[in-house]
């Protein structure tokens, strides 16, 4: 049984949702989406391909048969932040909880107009590496007084991999798991390796992983603090091992690392001997160890994909739920005047995540954050890079794009809106 407490913020929501509907009668919803149209027949089994990338694949009468075999099948989906504020589409759930986003989906049955599949449709859906999350789970449209929002549903957003992630992974795991902890953070016969590919350059890391004593014999100096940091144990080499092998692990690594959100400076890399070298920026090899070379992670090779599976024509999303417990003063615009017909939204610059303002008196240019109604202080990240995106659709339109990162106190945005075209708006937003 659902506590008061969740009853409570349930109920309060839900009105928040009516008050944002009362401002927002006329809000067009998915009105600027470009619906992909396919014709299939309805007796075979069928594999489409969207121009996202998206794999369709529908399984022999999926859709009810007419006369001549053939259906009408549409497709839509919404990736990007900017389909998101144009269409007015956001990342929350009925709750008011922020979502981030791996893609907006739908197929509909335009020749018989069905509801419900005979069969599911499964979706492979390419996975952004940017915003790569194993903890992905399946929402569906849900309207709570004409405002959209995502309710979560019993089924999990699989994640497959393709050939190159899976390499990184199974050679981890035949190779390097045994010394290094696979949850990365802690460290085992060797150390941890979260997010080394960002202290190491792709070059070093695969000498070092072929022969670490061969870099040793050369005077590298980093090789050389580090045996001594491990009281001169040799690691075992993998001649065996191609540069693309190598490349493949550390791009494993790469990804896992952010997965499990290890932050930058978790991990200590520099040995006191490193630190020790780098004051006069020259070890006594005359190796310069100043400049590091940041590993670049080949997002070309990162093939992972969610996998969900479309039983009726209902948009579906696929959300990890964002788990926030630093709290911050609410975040409001406040415009210099009245704009007709204004929409905002708060962007995150390095989430995929939509959060909308609604505006409570039409008049006083205030907007606020939909879920911060009443309250002091809001769940929300600290430092956080935002952006506010602000247009009006009026006779002249009119827009803004604010870059904007929070604080702990003092939330509170004042701006104006400029005279620009819809075309010039459109572009910006795909920059996001």
């Amino acid at each position: 049984m659902a506590s008061k407490k969740q009853f409570f913020n349930l109920s309060y929501f839900i009105i928040l949702l009516i008050c944002f509907d009362a401002c927002k009668k006329d809000e067009p919803i998915f009105q600027n989406i470009n619906h992909q149209d396919f014709f299939i027949s309805c007796n075979r089994d069928t594999t489409l391909v969207s121009s996202e990338g998206v794999r369709i694949i529908i399984k022999a009468n999926t859709f009810q048969c007419v006369s001549d075999h053939r259906v009408h099948v549409q497709f839509a989906a919404i990736l990007d932040k900017s389909d998101m504020v144009l269409n007015r589409v956001y990342t929350i759930d009925r709750n008011g909880d922020m979502l981030e986003s791996g893609g907006m989906f739908q197929i509909q049955d335009i020749t018989t107009g069905a509801d419900v599949f005979n069969k599911p449709i499964q979706l492979l859906v390419p996975a952004n590496p940017k915003y790569l999350n194993f903890n992905m789970a399946e929402y569906q449209l849900a309207k709570i007084d004409g405002i959209s929002v995502w309710a979560r549903t019993s089924n999990t957003a699989r994640i497959s991999k393709g050939e190159g992630a899976l390499n990184g992974k199974e050679l981890f795991k035949q190779n390097c798991a045994s010394c290094h902890n696979a949850k990365l953070r802690d460290k085992l016969t060797g150390p941890a390796l979260g997010n080394v590919h960002l202290f190491r350059s792709k070059q070093w890391l695969r000498d070092f992983t072929k022969d670490s004593q061969a870099l040793i014999a050369k005077g590298d100096s980093t090789a050389i603090c580090l045996w001594y940091e491990w009281n001169k144990s040799v690691m075992t080499g993998f001649k065996q091992l191609t540069d693309n092998d190598i490349d493949q692990i550390y791009e494993y690594i790469a990804n896992q690392s952010r997965v499990m959100e290890i932050g930058q400076d978790e991990i200590k890399y520099e040995t006191e001997c490193d630190l020790a070298k780098r004051i006069s920026k020259y070890d006594s090899f005359g190796v310069d160890t100043s400049i590091v070379e940041n590993y670049t992670i080949d997002t070309n090779s990162m093939t992972y994909r969610y996998e969900l599976a479309l039983q009726t024509k209902n948009w579906a999303n696929i959300d990890y739920l964002l788990n926030v417990y630093t709290r911050i003063d609410p975040i409001t615009v406040m415009l210099d005047k009245s704009y007709e017909n204004t929409s905002m939204a708060l962007v995150f610059q390095n989430r995929n995540i939509v959060v909308p303002f609604y505006q409570r008196l039409e008049s006083d240019g205030k907007f606020v954050l939909l879920n911060s109604i009443g309250k002091q202080q809001i769940n929300f990240p600290i430092d956080e890079k935002i952006w506010i995106v602000a247009f009006s659709e009026a006779s002249e339109f009119r827009y803004k794009v604010e870059e904007y990162t929070t604080k702990k106190v003092g939330n509170n945005l004042k701006f104006s809106l400029d005279s620009m075209s819809k075309e010039q708006f459109i572009q910006e937003l795909k920059k996001l």
